[in-house]
């Protein structure tokens, strides 16, 4: 009884962390595309200064 048990938990926790997982991916990739437009807006702003620059 207790294997039966045992088999099916494991068969609903397979079937959940497939579930999961596309989710989990999505986070990695929200906090990647974060990271990114951070870099980007730090760019922007270094360029900005050095374009002002040389207009002078």
């Amino acid at each position: 009884v207790a294997t039966q048990e045992y088999v099916a938990l494991s068969e609903r926790l397979g079937e959940a962390l497939k579930r999961l997982a596309p989710l989990r991916k999505f986070r990695q990739e929200f906090e990647q595309k974060a990271a990114a437009k951070t870099a980007f807006h730090a760019i922007v702003y270094k360029l900005s200064g050095a374009e002002l620059e040389v207009e002078k």
